[in-house]
């Protein structure tokens, strides 16, 4: 176990301070041992403990490495103190005994394991990594193939449902014709009468969704919109689509749902409860926080009359997610594909979705650095400014033809502004390249605007002063799934950037536990970033990930 390792690396140590301290005498007898003068011829014999007899010094530390050495044996390294006495005759290198010890037991675990799993024995690391590209350029492969028997089925079923409805296809040949057009119009420099506005463009695809629609949806058989565009774009008169997907359920309120559920056949509902729900904090001019937050998983709103002509109140679903799952089969999506970096989702698989995510252990990516680091700052401008010169540093990291994303997160939209000026007054000062790449890689947002969004680099700036003691949001009922929602974005890395100190956060004083989170997360990043992993600790509690909730209904 831990303890009897750390024992034996104390008393190697020990021994080989001795031996260090010895001189060339006790180099010659400690390889061989005492008995070795018994076989010796008289003349020798006499030679060596003359030698001895003039060294009283000698005979102590003989003993006292011999005590060393019987302590090795004890605690079960005898093949490591015959390995020590056996290359005695020359002087140890600082630590050689430790990692004489070390490799020692990594190879008598190798065996042992080796022994109980017959199939290792026969492992080769060649044949391994050639069944390993195999599989790689087999599964490639498959998932090109696989487009193109979409592409296939799509255009077979055109051809079949266009001539079926051979009407409805002239009418909207008719429609792209139009459209086509008009664009043409537009790169022309024709007059805002010739091209269709964005009423008209909306009103007749309203009506060539009404006259046409198993062409339209056989050419489009994909759409992707907003609650509202679907509204304004599409009539409730049918059920147009098979399958609605409603993804980011959590932030989705029911009755912005509601009228796309119209509209298909099968509903199918994913979210995540344990991130944002439908917030309101920054909405409203001159609204107050506790007038235009609620964090609380659904609230009383509005009433009515039982059978018995009692008044109820009415408890309003948090949103479609909160709505659907009350009723309907949940499965939970258990497997983490997002961070390359195990610390990426730790302390969010620990703290969020009690250990039941699948995540996979991190290889080594020496490129990209530290999966996770923790920079202070000493006031709210300081911070933006370092917030600032990382995103200058991962895209200096990321240069030649890699186009990875930065996302900054801050937890106000005032802070994202400030980064936002520390950025535009560093760019002025760098290559047309590098200001490029700021314009189309480098996103800065708030956290409501962040749900959804993955990056390859993540920088989060809480934007709270040292000694602060107004946290907005993030205090209140649900605050902690904001925080989620702002540690969980990043692929390759995450910088967090604060003016806070944890041990100063009284978390006693919030009666809700996200700024009690958000110190403990800053404390798991310092240790992160100090390369002290708390793997298998307080904050992983065995392998995890984002338990996305999926209620389903035919």
């Amino acid at each position: 176990n831990g303890t009897d390792r750390e024992s034996v690396r104390a008393s190697l140590n020990r021994a080989e301070g001795l031996f260090e301290a010895t001189g060339t005498l006790l180099r010659r007898v400690l390889p061989r041992g005492f008995p070795h003068i018994e076989s010796l011829p008289i003349a020798e014999a006499r030679r060596e403990l003359d030698l001895l007899s003039a060294d009283a010094r000698a005979l102590l530390d003989v003993q006292r490495v011999c005590r060393a050495e019987r302590e090795l044996r004890e605690l079960g390294c005898a093949p490591v103190a015959e390995e020590i006495r056996a290359r005695g005759a020359e002087p140890a290198a600082e630590g050689e005994w430790v990692h004489v010890f070390d490799f020692s037991l990594a190879q008598s675990c190798w065996e042992e394991v080796l022994e109980r799993e017959p199939l290792l024995k026969s492992f080769r690391a060649a044949t391994h990594a050639r069944a390993c590209a195999d599989f790689a350029n087999l599964d490639e492969s498959r998932v090109r193939l696989a487009a193109d028997r979409v592409r296939w089925a799509h255009a077979d079923n055109l051809r079949t449902v266009t001539a079926r409805y051979a009407s409805m296809a002239t009418i909207v040949g008719g429609a792209l014709a139009a459209v086509d057009s008009s664009r043409a119009g537009a790169g022309a420099g024709v007059s805002g009468g010739a091209v269709a506005t964005p009423a008209k463009s909306s009103a007749s695809l309203r009506a060539l969704m009404k006259d046409a629609s198993p062409v339209l949806t056989a050419l489009c058989p994909v759409w992707m919109a907003s609650p509202l565009a679907i509204s304004e774009l599409i009539g409730a008169e049918r059920r147009y689509f098979d399958v609605l997907i409603a993804d980011e359920a959590s932030q989705l309120l029911p009755q912005h749902a509601i009228p796309s559920m119209l509209r298909a056949r099968q509903l199918v509902v994913a979210g995540d409860t344990k991130q944002l729900p439908p917030t309101t904090f920054f909405s409203g001019a001159g609204a107050s926080a506790s007038d235009s937050f609620s964090g609380a998983p659904g609230g009383e709103q509005g009433g009515g009359i039982d059978g018995a002509g009692a008044a109820v109140k009415v408890r309003a679903a948090e949103s479609l997610l909160d709505m659907m799952a009350g009723f309907l089969q949940v499965r939970k999506l258990r497997w983490h594909y997002r961070s390359l970096h195990e610390q990426l989702i730790a302390f969010s698989a620990a703290h969020f979705y009690g250990g039941e995510l699948v995540t996979f252990p991190s290889g080594p990516r020496l490129s990209d650095g530290a999966a996770l680091e923790l920079l202070r700052a000493n006031s709210v401008d300081e911070e933006a400014a370092m917030a600032a010169d990382a995103v200058l540093a991962l895209l200096a990291q990321c240069a030649g033809g890699d186009e990875a994303s930065i996302l900054v997160i801050t937890l106000g939209v005032e802070h994202a502004t400030r980064i936002e000026r520390a950025l535009a007054s560093r760019a002025a000062g760098t290559p047309d390249a590098m200001r490029r790449a700021l314009r189309r890689r480098v996103a800065v947002r708030p956290l409501e605007s962040a749900q959804g969004d993955e990056c390859d680099f993540c920088v989060l700036s809480t934007g709270y002063a040292r000694g602060s003691s107004a946290f907005g949001p993030l205090a209140m009922a649900g605050g902690e799934r904001r925080l989620n929602v702002a540690i969980t974005r990043a692929k390759r890395s995450m910088t967090v950037v604060t003016c806070l100190d944890s041990a100063a956060l009284d978390a006693s004083r919030f009666a809700h536990k996200g700024v009690s989170l958000l110190a403990k997360y800053l404390d798991f990043c310092a240790g992160e970033s100090a390369g002290e992993s708390t793997a298998g600790g307080d904050f992983v509690g065995g392998t995890a990930h984002a338990a996305r909730h999926t209620a389903t209904v035919a």
